[in-house]
């Protein structure tokens, strides 16, 4: 079964650099089997998923599923969005990102970065 790696980053854990890394590594990633959605909005050279993260907390899966629809059938899949952990407030949103993924043919891998309280408090204060 194909792979879909999602990425959930909390805010102000270094997500827009592994979004850009991602981005800009695309074509390796590519090679190696592996699609990346970009979304063209004011997200620059990212692969950030934040219209994806709408359709997922309204749980419209007719409109996740044509977000899907460029994927080839037999490549693995890398999603990214810090607002993927608004999710993780409502067990029942995460249950629903699991099935729609598994429903479109894909083995959900979830990927959580999160910072200690001090060190998330400084962040935002330096920034």
């Amino acid at each position: 079964m194909r792979k879909c790696y999602i990425h959930i980053g909390n805010f102000k854990t270094g997500s827009t650099s592994i979004q850009s890394f991602l981005f800009l590594n695309k074509k390796l990633f590519e090679e190696k089997n592996f699609n990346l959605i970009y979304e063209k909005n004011f997200f620059k050279n990212t692969i950030h998923n934040q219209i994806l993260f709408k359709y997922f907390d309204k749980k419209n899966f007719k409109k996740i599923k044509n977000y899907f629809k460029g994927v080839a059938k037999n490549s693995n899949l890398i999603l990214s969005s810090e607002f993927f952990s608004c999710l993780s407030y409502d067990l029942e949103k995460i249950k629903y990102l699991k099935i729609a993924v598994t429903k479109l043919g894909f083995k959900p891998i979830v990927i959580f970065y999160y910072r200690s309280d001090t060190s998330y408090l400084y962040s935002l204060y330096a920034q």
